[in-house]
């Protein structure tokens, strides 16, 4: 069984086995991808509200540094480090509020959902996520928990209808496809 954090390439739940046929990631469908988001958007609520009151400078600092990484990772053709860098954002988050339940959930969910965005999200639609992450970081900074709150709110729905969106427009990649570097 596999452990289910970032280190790992997938989640045990993302794993199927069978029995001399090999083993087979999951690709969420447009059902699975509304489910995670809707849940996302309720834990998320709560941590970015609870991390606006009590993050340090130290904590900002290494958000601003990660959103960095993200915006370098971007402007390359490495979509997984891409998409691994962008869903870590809110899985740091989680760890810096302090609810190591919750967290644990939010780790299995956004490992779940960027399956996902690894499929579907464009480069385009990845930017505007990283640009999204700095806002909540200004957000946090000011300790506006509710404008924070309704920047997360808006930061997943905004995901998850470009994902929608680039699906109906069939613009699909394959898991394997998704995975390798883009050809120079």
């Amino acid at each position: 069984r596999f452990k289910c954090d970032w280190s790992s390439d997938v989640c045990s739940s993302d794993l199927t086995l069978q029995p001399a046929r090999g083993a087979y990631v999951a690709k969420p469908d447009a059902r699975e991808a509304g489910e995670l988001f809707d849940a996302r958007r309720v834990m998320e609520r709560v941590l970015i509200e609870r991390f606006t009151a009590s993050a340090t400078p130290e904590q900002l600092a290494a958000l601003r540094a990660h959103v960095r990484k993200e915006r370098a990772a971007i402007g390359t053709s490495d979509t997984a480090k891409r998409n691994r860098l962008l869903g870590e954002f809110h899985v740091l988050i989680a760890g810096m509020a302090g609810n190591r339940v919750i967290a644990a959930m939010l780790v299995q969910l956004v490992r779940r959902s960027s399956l996902a965005t690894l499929l579907f999200q464009t480069s385009r639609s990845a930017a505007c996520s990283s640009d999204e992450h700095a806002a909540l970081v200004d957000a946090v900074k000011q300790r506006d928990a509710i404008g924070a709150a309704r920047l997360m709110d808006e930061h997943l729905a905004h995901v998850e209808r470009d994902l929608a969106h680039a699906g109906l427009r069939g613009q699909a990649l394959d898991l394997r496809s998704a995975l390798l570097p883009a050809r120079s």
